[in-house]
């Protein structure tokens, strides 16, 4: 399999879980999952990958797969953890334009420069 093909694989997947990530949170009315499935999406495309490319060192590939699980589900667990029973984020889209001044003071402290 070539590159291009695998990332092409690769891109699939990605696309179907975000898709069917999305229709979930439409479901439950909460967009606030996307964040708790960040760490699990890492993990399930490093499982595709280790699928996809059979050829290379495989005690590499196995260690490299299983730490990305290792930190993909407790980054996923631990999200789960902090957000379980709290209602969704405060700065989704309909507040930023509600609080422009807030969302704007907030990334001035995240890009301040040096």
């Amino acid at each position: 399999m070539t590159f291009i093909q695998i990332y092409l694989i690769a891109v699939l997947v990605t696309l179907g879980l975000m898709i069917a990530l999305w229709l979930l949170s439409l479901l439950l009315k909460n967009s606030s999952i996307g964040d708790i499935f960040w760490g699990t999406g890492f993990v399930i495309l490093a499982w595709v990958y280790f699928a996809l490319t059979p050829s290379g060192f495989m005690t590499r590939k196995l260690l490299l797969t299983i730490l990305t699980t290792l930190w993909g589900l407790r980054l996923s667990l631990y999200i789960l953890y902090r957000n379980w029973g709290k209602p969704e984020g405060f700065l989704k889209p309909a507040n930023v334009l509600v609080f422009p001044q807030l969302y704007c003071s907030k990334c001035q402290k995240i890009f301040k420069p040096c």
